[in-house]
Formats: structure tokens, C-alpha cells, sequence
């Protein structure tokens, strides 16, 4: 069940955190006591794991802790991490998650499906990454999610299909934070939930090529670029949809449409 206000913590009682609050733990006598708060969100999230944990952790009772992040695999502040050929199935969270300045990370031939959250999540400055040849489907977020700081990455002959939120997401984030420079080419993005390609950040020198993109539903277009992203190069799709492009900006520098 959801979390309340006060719950204290026993063995066979599993909460989760309600939506739009964070979970703070403190330790009451012999027993972790929740405290629910408005706090603002953390890395943009709220909820935020962090906060959970660090609560944990300052609460003083190590000795009564196991915290577990419930992703299929992730890692941070690593270089040239290798993924191959995993499979990853029915996590609580998301399926792929490289995060926190990782460089030149490698993922191919992997699986990753009906995760609870986003297939591929970049998290924090992931750069110069190849992601190749694995299927995101199913999933309950977007299949390949790319946001803070996360540049230079290849995203090559993936197919990425039937994810409940959408395809290819480019989050939200102002110029100095948002991914740049992040190349999705000869991929099969087909039937994803509200898009298949969304460019909703402020960045710039983004390329969308030679993709296979299919939207059975008219009110979602193949590719949409937000009002505030910079120049996108959008050459050489296969697009069978409604709508093949909508361009939210005023003055549009995309190309080869």
C-alpha cells in the first residue's frame, strides 16, 4: 500500500511512495518511522529515491538497513563499461540506467522489456556512448530516455516499440543542462505511447536519420520537436504516421524533412 504519514516500519509490510512526496525516514525507538514531505524535487524526481536514502542513512541505523535500488543495471562514474547481450525483465524501476559522468559506455544485443519504469535511462553527463542493437519494448516509461548534460552518444540500430509513455525522449532541461550533440540513426521506433521521437530539452546539434518510425495513433506525431530546441537535423526517416513531423519552434533550423 501506499505510504502514510507516521507508518512505522515492520517485517512483511512493503509501502511505496505516494506520488508528489517524498519519503524521509527517521528512527523512532526500536523502528524506522515515515515522515512524508513537499521537499522540491530532487535530480526531477518527487519522489526521490536520494532522499529516502539519505534519510536512511542519517537516521543512525545502519546496523537495521538494506537499501536496494530496484533498476536492472546501473552504474556511475565509470568508464568504458561493457553491456552485452543481458536481458533485462520485470524490474520495479527501469531496465538500463549508466548515470554521474560515465564515458564511452557500451550496450548491445541486450533486451529490455515490461521494466516499470524507462528502458534506457541517461542519467547525469553520459558521454560518448554506443548503444546498438538491443530492444526496448513494453516498459512503462519511454523506451530511451536522454537528459542532464548526456552528450556525444550514438544511438544506433535499435528497435525501440509498444513503451507505454513513448519512443526517444529528450527531457526537458535549459540549455547549460540539456543533452547535446546525441545522434539517433537507422533505428526502428515504432507504436510508442504519446510519441515516438520528442526533442522537448534546449538542445542543440541533435541528429534524427534513416529511422523506421511507425504511430498508429493520429493524435501522436512521429517526431515532435519542442519551442525551445535548438537546431535538430531531421534527414532520410521512414515515417508511416499521421503526423510525420511537428515542429513547435517559431523558427525552424531542422532539415531534410
Amino acid at each position: 500500500r501506499e505510504a502514510r504519514h507516521g507508518d512505522r516500519l515492520r517485517p512483511g509490510l512493503a509501502l511505496l511512495a505516494p506520488g508528489g512526496r517524498h519519503v524521509v525516514l527517521n528512527w523512532r525507538l526500536d523502528a524506522y518511522e515515515v515522515q512524508l514531505t513537499d521537499g522540491p524535487k530532487v535530480h526531477h524526481q518527487c519522489p526521490a529515491v536520494d532522499v529516502l536514502f539519505d534519510s536512511a542513512v542519517q537516521a543512525g541505523s545502519s546496523d537495521h538497513t538494506v537499501a536496494a535500488l530496484l533498476t536492472g543495471i546501473s552504474f556511475q562514474q565509470s568508464n568504458d563499461v561493457q553491456v552485452l547481450n543481458c536481458h533485462v525483465e520485470n524490474c520495479a524501476g527501469g531496465g538500463i540506467h549508466p548515470g554521474s559522468g560515465s564515458q564511452r559506455s557500451v550496450f548491445k544485443g541486450c533486451e529490455v522489456t515490461r521494466n516499470g519504469r524507462d528502458g534506457f535511462f541517461f542519467c547525469w553527463r553520459v558521454r560518448d556512448a554506443l548503444v546498438e542493437g538491443n530492444i526496448f519494448h513494453g516498459n512503462g516509461g519511454v523506451g530511451i530516455s536522454i537528459g542532464h548534460k548526456d552528450s556525444d552518444n550514438f544511438i544506433r540500430g535499435n528497435t525501440v516499440m509498444n513503451n507505454q509513455a513513448g519512443g526517444v525522449y529528450w527531457r526537458r532541461e535549459a540549455e547549460p543542462m540539456a543533452g547535446h550533440r546525441n545522434r539517433v540513426v537507422g533505428n526502428k521506433v515504432l507504436d510508442n505511447g504519446k510519441f515516438q521521437l520528442f526533442v522537448d530539452g534546449e538542445t542543440e546539434g541533435t541528429v534524427i536519420g534513416e529511422n523506421r518510425i511507425s504511430s498508429k495513433d493520429a493524435n501522436a506525431p512521429a517526431i515532435r520537436i519542442g519551442p525551445n530546441a535548438g537546431s535538430v537535423i531531421v534527414e532520410e526517416n521512414h515515417i508511416t504516421a499521421e503526423q510525420k513531423v511537428l515542429d513547435e519552434r517559431e523558427q525552424s533550423p531542422a532539415t531534410g524533412r
